[in-house]
């Protein structure tokens, strides 16, 4: 688990999804001890459904994210880099898929919004194995050749849930609306690597082992 959540707290994983802004859920969201957002959030229009509070900001490798106008001042804790080195296992119909560029990126991203802080906030980034351990489970989940391609909205819910302090989640829509309803806002940041059927097994796993709750 990242050093920036503590396990006493109670924790909301608020994912872009456009069940999002399918309920009021404002000020409930800002009532939780951490708020964890993702990549191109949005809040200005959204607020009575998605809240204000950010506590810790997850990005992944995409260039998009990296130059979304986020104000350092706006997030309380910190940023979480959340992309791999490599995606794929490296064998016939899974070849390796190298975005080590991507995640180096990201990490300069996180370096140099916590430098506009002056160290006020801080960054953390995931752990490839457990990056890899996702993958892997959500391959055996799905029954098929090819290793999954985590979300980081899965990667965080992983990292943070556990059975005595389940992760709360909205926007949680697991890719179900495609490309055109990627998002609770207007956005060309397309899905990529992910897939429904690997995201959807993996967070109802999380929910049925009591680590994840929906809001």
């Amino acid at each position: 688990m990242t050093y920036l959540v503590s396990l006493d707290e109670s924790v909301v994983l608020v994912g872009n999804g456009p069940s999002a802004t399918a309920k009021l859920d404002g000020d409930l969201i800002d009532s939780f001890g951490c708020v964890v957002r993702f990549n191109l959030f949005e809040r200005e229009g959204y607020e009575r459904f998605v809240g204000l509070r950010t506590d810790i900001w997850v990005i992944n490798g995409n260039a998009q994210v990296h130059r979304h106008p986020v104000r350092a001042v706006s997030i309380k804790r910190g940023v979480v880099v959340a992309n791999p080195h490599v995606f794929g296992q490296g064998v016939d119909g899974d070849p390796y898929f190298h975005v080590s560029s991507r995640r180096q990126e990201a990490i300069q991203c996180a370096k140099n919004l916590c430098c506009k802080t002056r160290g006020r906030l801080a960054f953390d980034i995931v752990p490839d194995e457990l990056w890899h351990s996702v993958a892997i489970r959500m391959q055996q989940l799905a029954k098929t050749k090819r290793i999954g391609r985590p979300s980081t909205g899965a990667i965080m819910a992983e990292w943070l849930g556990t059975t005595d302090r389940p992760v709360h989640l909205t926007g949680f829509d697991c890719f179900t609306g495609g490309v055109k309803e990627h998002h609770y806002f207007p956005s060309t940041m397309q899905p990529g690597h992910h897939r429904e059927q690997w995201e959807s097994l993996f967070i109802n796993s999380l929910i049925d082992e009591g680590r994840a709750v929906m809001l």
